[in-house]
């Protein structure tokens, strides 16, 4: 039974996405990817204050992009916004809502509820108590991407944070996701327009200083961390992103250690402003992300990437005996004519994190 649902599981999955209507995704992605377009969707979300003052500036004609164009000022405000307008390269598709909760937990917890859209703003963001979050979720749904990656490259850009460390589970890991933001620095043409060139006195695999003075660093899980300093500022962001991998969980040494070398290190490194931030897959019970979703002193969130199998059990066999019979050449193709066929019936009651 169990071999039947793992089976079913993958069979469901790849069959909703075969079967998304194309052109639907060419029209959202049509919209989403044009500026005005966004700006029709982003501009009237909400009747917030600071997006109203944008909605009206846009309405009476004020520059689309620039330093203070609405571009910009309205990916102050909006994650989601910020996350389309300057990288539709990475995102290009609907939005599931898991990923507007993403960026509510960056809105809520790096930034406070609050917009760094005047410099006011700003310099109380940065000093003001760091949040924790944890959040747990299956690869393969663009947790680093909205997290990691864009919330890293919202901070500096807007400047509401001064050292952000990038942690991953080997340096290897932590420089590639610094490596996507530094080419997003030198050649993304929304944010040299908007922001101006960020590359600064230091430009290396596994350390950036942008123009701005802020410091981006990558290391590896259970590198030295304690003591560093960028000025007068510690460590005021910190992502650990997948910081586990097979290895380091199969044995409770193994896993004691990483826990030490984050109790002892990582969660002492910065100050009372350092806003830690850990996402990753549960690879082990017993694993840091799993202990780590229990600590009281963090905000948890765990998600699963199917929230409601079928019902249609018997049908759902059939579909395996179809698909498993190495005797038929056609297996593929006859199980998904049966699947197709049986659709509805075979799909009712199924919920998925992101389809």
């Amino acid at each position: 039974m169990r071999r039947g649902k793992d089976a079913s599981l993958k069979a469901l999955i790849s069959a909703m996405a075969e079967a998304e209507s194309k052109s639907y995704y060419e029209e959202q992605e049509n919209a989403l990817n044009d500026l005005s377009g966004l700006l029709k969707t982003f501009l009237n979300r909400d009747d917030s204050p600071e997006r109203v003052r944008i909605r009206k500036d846009y309405e009476a004609g004020a520059a689309l992009t620039g330093k203070g164009g609405i571009r910009q000022r309205l990916g102050a405000v909006d994650m989601e916004f910020f996350g389309r307008a300057y990288f539709p390269h990475y995102f290009s598709r609907p939005s599931p809502e898991f990923h507007r909760e993403l960026d509510a937990i960056w809105q809520d917890g790096v930034l406070k509820g609050l917009t760094p859209s005047t410099s006011g703003l700003v310099k109380q963001i940065s000093r003001m108590n760091g949040c924790k979050r944890v959040v747990a979720a299956p690869r393969g749904h663009a947790k680093s991407t909205s997290l990691t990656f864009k919330g890293t490259i919202h901070a500096v850009v807007y400047g509401y944070k001064h050292y952000p460390i990038i942690i991953s589970d080997s340096s290897d890991q932590a420089e590639g996701f610094l490596d996507n933001i530094r080419v997003e620095f030198e050649e993304n043409t929304a944010i040299l327009e908007d922001f101006g060139p960020l590359a600064g006195s230091v430009w290396r695999s596994n350390v950036l200083v942008t123009k701005s003075s802020i410091k981006i660093e990558a290391i590896g899980s259970g590198k030295k961390i304690r003591g560093r300093k960028h000025r007068n500022w510690r460590p005021d962001l910190i992502i650990l992103d997948d910081v586990e991998n097979d290895e380091n969980v199969r044995t409770p040494e193994q896993r004691g250690k990483l826990k030490d070398w984050f109790d002892k290190a990582v969660s002492k490194c910065g100050d009372d402003y350092t806003d830690i931030i850990y996402i990753g897959t549960l690879l082990h019970y017993d694993s840091l992300l799993a202990r780590t979703l229990k600590n009281p002193a963090y905000r948890s969130i765990k998600y699963k990437a199917v929230v409601s199998f079928s019902k249609a059990d018997d049908l759902w066999r059939q579909w395996e005996d179809i698909f498993t019979d190495l005797d038929n050449d056609s297996r593929a193709e006859d199980a998904l004519a049966f699947f197709q066929k049986h659709r509805a019936a075979m799909l009712a009651g199924t919920q998925v994190l992101w389809e």
